[in-house]
């Protein structure tokens, strides 16, 4: 992919709004949602977008992209080259940069960076057990940005909800073929899922009151919009003392 003076504007805009929400972290997790940030949809881009990332790295930073596939229990079966339902970004890192895929069936993760090894060992029988990768981002070298995405994103809350036993959510456990490179195979996996007794819905975003009361939200600006991020092991450390509270916190019924 050829640079060009819009593309390298681009990459510069995006690095100038994500560097005050980054500080000393050595690992970025990103959610986005590209189609908000006020660029046009073309190659230059798609080539900022990746010229950022390359950026991010040259920093010493390990950035980490949400690659989740929500569909494999549904269609029992999972291989490490489907696309990833939670936006494209993961799926043009890995095409254009080389990015690596966390081995997980369903909370998979494409990365790249110097502590890359730390994610890549992790739990393959788990969505957010402990010791997986969503699991690893409740911590204090971890910035969790959202790049145009909402705080329903948060993944990283999901690990608290089940480090704290929620009483809206069940274990369910799955065996289906899965192929992480070498051939399927078939693979258990645990999952720590609503329980369809209690008509509820996510509320993750509520989160992000907490960090403004508590002051650990940080924010920037990109074209016409707000960016936000804050310190996963913040986050974790309050979702829990919400969740302590008032159990039902991050979830509304129906």
């Amino acid at each position: 992919m050829e640079s060009s003076h819009e593309s390298a504007v681009i990459s510069k805009r995006l690095m100038d709004a994500i560097l005050p929400l980054i500080k000393d972290e050595e690992i970025i997790i990103i959610h986005s949602a590209l189609s908000k940030l006020g660029f046009e949809k073309s190659s230059n881009y798609l080539k900022g977008l990746m010229d950022f990332l390359e950026q991010l790295i040259e920093m010493n930073k390990t950035v980490l992209l949400p690659s989740f596939t929500f569909s494999f229990p549904k269609r029992k079966k999972y291989h490490y080259l489907d696309p990833s339902e939670t936006g494209k970004l993961a799926d043009f890192a890995q095409e254009y940069l080389n990015f690596e895929r966390t081995k997980n069936p369903m909370f998979s993760f494409v990365l790249e960076g110097p502590r890359k090894k730390r994610f890549l060992a992790t739990r393959t029988n788990s969505g957010y057990g402990d010791k997986t990768a969503v699991s690893e981002l409740a911590s204090k070298d971890v910035a969790v940005v959202m790049l145009g995405a909402g705080w329903d994103s948060c993944t990283v809350i999901h690990s608290v909800e089940e480090r704290q036993n929620v009483p809206y959510r069940i274990y369910t456990n799955w065996n289906y073929p899965v192929d992480f490179g070498n051939g399927l195979e078939n693979h258990n996996f645990q999952a720590f899922v609503r329980d369809r007794n209690y008509n509820t819905e996510l509320n993750f975003k509520r989160i992000r009151e907490v960090l403004i009361k508590e002051k650990k939200l940080r924010q920037s600006r990109l074209n016409h919009i707000t960016l936000e991020a804050a310190n996963g092991q913040v986050i974790s450390e309050l979702a829990s003392q919400m969740i302590k509270e008032d159990p039902y916190y991050f979830v509304s019924f129906n």
